[in-house]
């Protein structure tokens, strides 16, 4: 698997790299596990050690008003966000809010997003849509916001797509100068497992379904196919990338979690 290296130093010094977290939830918006906890604390850490950290996150039902009842400030962006999703061409409204010091963007749709609920009961190709365009609007969002991102760091399977995308979509995949992409897995025990049809439906090409890709046992596994396609893959901690390469702790995926950089026990 080859990893690209970014180069962030200029004749003048250091250059602030720029950091997207795409991301289900980030605390104290949208919590319903851990994974909220660590957006909600990562992204103000990185900018403490002089880092431009961000946040992409859905506006489900009522966070908004969240953001307001919690005092941070919210503001509507004149710009809106779209990208092409099952032959159609699906837009978002974005508001901006500095959540404790961090850049919050948040996505209003209430097709998508109408529901306080941030994952539906059953995984189906109607039902990851939300999920699907989040992903690829992390990649489009610069034109409406004017801040483009060094890296897109995705999180857990939600918003895999994002890696995926910069590697085998027939677009993303051959914009100049593409971001650098981070995995951080959460959770291993949930994959996003969808059926082949999806590929076509978000313009993913055919070579992304292979074994040495997306493809696990005869469906779409997106949380393998960003271990493959992303640049770095971490875990929250040494002890879990320990623990997901065990057979009890892999969650059937130790074929696929073996491929994760560093996360060998023994490193």
């Amino acid at each position: 698997m080859s990893r690209r290296s970014r180069n962030v130093r200029t004749k003048e010094g250091p250059v602030q790299p720029k950091v997207l977290h795409v991301t289900s939830e980030m605390a104290p918006l949208v919590k319903v596990g851990g994974l909220g906890d660590v957006v909600g604390s990562l992204p103000a850490s990185l900018n403490a050690m002089d880092t431009d950290a961000r946040v992409l996150i859905p506006a489900y039902a009522g966070v908004l008003d969240r953001v307001s009842d919690e005092g941070f400030r919210l503001t509507r962006l004149t710009r809106t966000v779209e990208t092409a999703l099952r032959w159609s061409v699906i837009r978002s409204r974005i508001w901006r809010a500095l959540v404790n010091g961090v850049p919050v963007y948040l996505l209003e749709n209430d097709a998508l997003y109408g529901s306080p609920a941030p994952y539906p009961d059953v995984l189906t190709p109607d039902s990851v849509v939300p999920f699907a365009f989040l992903s690829l609007a992390a990649l489009d969002l610069h034109a409406a916001v004017r801040w483009k991102p060094d890296i897109i760091h995705c999180h857990d399977w939600p918003t895999s797509l994002a890696s995926i995308a910069l590697r085998w979509h027939r677009h993303y995949r051959t914009i100049p100068r593409k971001p650098f992409s981070v995995l951080t897995i959460h959770n291993l025990a949930h994959q996003g497992i969808l059926p082949r049809k999806v590929l076509d439906e978000w313009g993913i090409a055919e070579d992304a379904f292979a074994m040495d890709g997306i493809e696990f046992y005869g469906d779409v596994n997106l949380l393998k196919g960003a271990i493959v396609a992303s640049d770095r893959v971490t875990t929250v901690s040494p002890r879990y990338a320990a623990e997901i390469l065990t057979e009890e702790g892999g969650a059937d995926s130790r074929e696929f979690s073996a491929n994760i950089p560093g996360s060998s026990p023994e490193s």
